[in-house]
């Protein structure tokens, strides 16, 4: 039987929730199955997504398989769209902003008399903001990914508000959540180091990760007391202490 919250200390373990999908005995298998259905083009990727909202949600909902992974099966694309939806709204942003100092850019180079350099400073400018803003946006995907699945919030991206209570409610716990994240993007790539078909078990097993990050966040901010509470509990998050946040 899985431990209780009340067994487990209410910090961030970073080395625990990157083995965490190990605690499966079969978790190769299902791995590999996912990675497989990975394959379909455009679905696949969804229900892949979808799968990181499953993994979290069954370690949230606690029991005795709350360690177990999620069946590998064409059963997510619904929660992946609805994650791709949380998500996009944010990569939008960015290709508007794109757009609009790209067209600024070329209206200069256009008039001559001296706007080529000009131009082409506002076209550095804009793409230098928008590595700086990739990064910070890497920062916040944590707190987005939480955003959606535990508190439900269908534009996780751009509530930017609820993002910064995310964050704030965790203080230096966050930054431990960022580096598992981090690390988890990292090891999706490690198998295509290895060989390529090592790639179709690591990237599931980096998407198992995000998900047991989003639970273990979780349980720790609801065993925090004086975290403040604005919307009651919405999925499996009842079984580890209530939401912690919400308009």
């Amino acid at each position: 039987m899985s431990s209780t919250p009340a067994d487990q200390p209410a910090s961030f373990d970073v080395g625990a929730v990157l083995a965490a999908p190990t605690k499966d005995p079969r978790w190769v298998v299902t791995c590999g199955a996912m990675g497989l259905w990975a394959l379909v083009p455009i679905v696949g990727a969804l229900n892949l997504a979808g799968w990181v909202r499953a993994v979290a949600e069954r370690r949230m909902a606690g029991g005795d398989d709350a360690l177990t992974l999620p069946p590998a099966r064409l059963a997510y694309v619904g929660a992946g769209w609805r994650m791709f939806l949380a998500r996009a709204p944010l990569g939008l942003l960015f290709a508007l902003f794109l757009a609009v100092a790209g067209g600024a850019s070329f209206a200069l180079i256009r008039l001559g008399d001296g706007g080529e350099v000009l131009g082409l400073l506002v076209m550095l400018g804009a793409y230098g903001a928008v590595l700086v803003g990739s990064l910070v946006a890497s920062l916040l995907a944590p707190a987005i990914d939480f955003l959606h699945i535990v508190e439900d919030e269908p534009w996780a991206s751009v509530a930017f508000g609820r993002q910064w209570e995310v964050i704030r409610a965790g203080g230096l716990q966050y930054l431990l959540v960022f580096v598992a994240a981090l690390v988890a993007g990292l090891l999706a790539q490690l198998g295509a180091l290895a060989c390529l078909v090592g790639l179709f078990v690591s990237m599931p097993y980096s998407f198992a990760v995000q998900g047991a990050t989003v639970a273990e966040y979780a349980r720790i901010l609801a065993a925090r007391p004086t975290t403040p509470s604005r919307r009651p509990a919405v999925g499996g998050v009842g079984g580890v202490g209530g939401n912690p946040f919400g308009v």
